[in-house]
């Protein structure tokens, strides 16, 4: 079971751990999908297939050796609470991405998702908000990561308990 404190990182969770219905099915696709490969690739995914969550769904690709991180697709409900569209936009041109970029990195090393939970926004002006984020890697034929698949929760700061997830 994962802690349910503010600022969580888990790098090692089960389906049950994930708090929030769009980032448990998302993760359910994706585990189904991998088969017997670390990871799926981004051949597999259809947006077809998962249109409820395609909202807070986010698509960043891997670069070169140097890992350099850009964003593919952005949902709506994430570009509403940053109040800009970052699609094409490098990684290292957005604010506060600082602790993202290792997050991704972690995910690109050991090819294995990760779940932030209760992270308060910093980055959007909304300090009354926190976000909780599923990040999967994507790659061909499980080999190497190439793109990130991520599904974001928003939820309001409750007083003294910090949790994003309800």
């Amino acid at each position: 079971m994962i802690a349910d404190t503010p600022n969580s990182l888990a790098t090692n969770f089960e389906l049950q751990d994930i708090r929030w219905p769009g980032g448990r099915e998302l993760y359910e696709w994706w585990d189904s999908t991998r088969v017997d490969k670390p990871f799926p690739a981004r051949r597999d995914f259809s947006p077809f297939e998962l249109t409820s969550l395609l909202p807070a769904i986010q698509l960043i690709d891997v670069g070169d050796e140097e890992r350099h991180y850009s964003v593919r697709l952005i949902g709506t409900a994430i570009t509403e609470m940053l109040g800009f569209d970052p699609t094409g936009k490098p990684l290292d041109e957005l604010p506060g991405t600082a602790t993202v970029r290792k997050a991704y990195d972690w995910v690109v090393d050991n090819q294995k998702p990760i779940m932030r939970l209760n992270m308060p926004i910093k980055w959007a002006d909304k300090d009354f908000m926190t976000f909780s984020a599923l990040v999967l890697p994507l790659g061909p034929e499980g080999q190497e990561v190439n793109m990130l698949l991520l599904h974001f929760h928003f939820g309001k700061l409750e007083e003294g308990a910090g949790n994003a997830t309800g």
